[in-house]
């Protein structure tokens, strides 16, 4: 082998190992944020961990991003945050009891009024109990002479 195919493989080398903690360390961050983006805050309802201002959320996102640094997976993660608030749904996907029959039931009372309310103001044509028979046939008549005309 040539010198330079050597220094080549030592440069690249070097390089690995220099960019190789700083690749491990991205992807662990990376990590850390999928987790506290995915995770309820307990300290801001309705908001993640990841955008709660709250001093306890930035301390949690700390423990996150040490634990994933040490090894820990996603779920045993999960689990040590679970056990901080045991009765928090962490998850976030059990919301508000209730919530969906309560959207369903406004959405159905606020359809039947509108249906009601435009109905009425905007409904079809009504038909006069007393038209006069007399005037349809003028306008027959006027009809067929326009019309022959044009033919």
């Amino acid at each position: 082998m040539s010198v330079r195919v050597w220094v080549l493989g030592i440069a690249f080398g070097v390089t690995l190992a220099v960019l190789a903690p700083r690749f491990a360390a991205a992807q662990g961050g990376a990590r850390a944020v999928s987790i506290y983006r995915n995770t309820q805050s307990p300290f801001c309802p309705g908001r993640t961990l990841d955008d709660c201002p709250s001093p306890d959320a930035a301390t949690w996102r700390a423990d996150i991003r040490r634990w994933v640094d040490e090894g820990a997976s996603g779920a045993e993660i999960r689990a040590r945050l679970q056990d901080r608030v045991p009765d928090f749904d962490l998850s976030g996907r059990a919301g508000v009891p209730g919530l969906g029959f309560a959207i369903g039931a406004f959405t159905l009372v606020a359809l039947a009024l509108g249906a009601r309310f435009f109905g009425r103001r905007h409904g079809g044509p009504t038909i006069e109990p007393n038209a006069d028979a007399s005037r349809d046939e003028d306008l027959d008549a006027r009809l067929d002479e326009e019309l022959a005309r044009r033919a």
